[in-house]
């Protein structure tokens, strides 16, 4: 297959989103609820919490993130992308002896988490000795100093390079323990650009509706990751049910 040669081709997951704010600043980003973020927005909450991250010893190591659909994970999964860390989205609606071996196979520097599973994290990350958990309150946007600081922004540190680990998604489990699969961002690019070749989309113009959960490969890659890289707008919902969808 071949790839459109005119689609932009970024050097990094982050490197799109700076895309996306350069071209589109005041576009909505992201919806969840009442809650919602401009690409601005999104880039100065982003780079607040990657800092923040990086000051705990994030970058070249993981950071898993667990929490339902919301735009606090959107954005932890893409801060952990710019803490130069590689992101490892786990389900959190698993029980506790489900969850304990994808933790223990991640290895997390820090576990990203939300109140409604917080309870059950921490005693896992107790467990497994795991540095540091952060707790967000789901559709409150709890970063918002972050979001209001207009002095954030992504800066060249914040940066990855185009072949290092971005990536640790676990399958579904249907043969046993779920396995993790390592990315690259040259490897999610690709995937990016080959979705796009195949579904041309309308830079700037499109607004998607996210049903999938985004800690499966499917509702990250393609139905979160390719409306930030055409500039869209993502409208999620925590959790499959039908009337809201409707």
């Amino acid at each position: 297959m071949t790839i459109d040669p005119t689609l932009p081709r970024p050097a990094s997951l982050v490197s799109s989103l700076q895309s996306a704010v350069a071209a589109h600043p005041e576009r909505i980003a992201l919806v969840c609820g009442d809650a919602q973020l401009s690409y601005l927005e999104m880039e100065r909450v982003v780079a607040g919490l990657a800092d923040k991250l990086i000051s705990m010893g994030a970058a070249g190591k993981r950071v898993t993130v667990i929490m339902p659909n919301s735009i606090e994970m959107a954005v932890a999964i893409m801060a952990s992308l710019a803490a130069r860390a590689e992101v490892a989205p786990i389900n959190p609606f698993l029980t506790h002896d489900e969850m304990a071996p994808l933790i223990a196979a991640c290895r997390p520097q820090i576990i990203v988490t939300d109140t409604t599973v917080e309870e059950k994290v921490r005693v896992l990350a107790a467990e497994k000795h795991i540095p540091h958990t952060l707790a967000f309150e789901p559709l409150s946007l709890s970063f918002d100093a972050w979001r209001q600081n207009s002095s954030l922004s992504l800066r060249p540190e914040h940066l990855p390079n185009t072949d290092d680990p971005a990536l640790l998604i676990f399958t579904g489990g249907t043969t046993g323990i779920p396995k993790g699969v390592e990315h690259t961002h040259r490897a999610l690019i690709v995937s990016l650009l080959l979705h796009c070749t195949t579904w041309p989309l309308e830079f700037g113009e499109e607004t998607f509706l996210n049903v999938a959960p985004m800690f499966h490969v499917w509702g990250l890659t393609y139905a979160t990751w390719i409306p930030m890289y055409t500039h869209g707008t993502l409208i999620m919902v925590p959790k499959y049910e039908p009337d809201k969808v409707l």
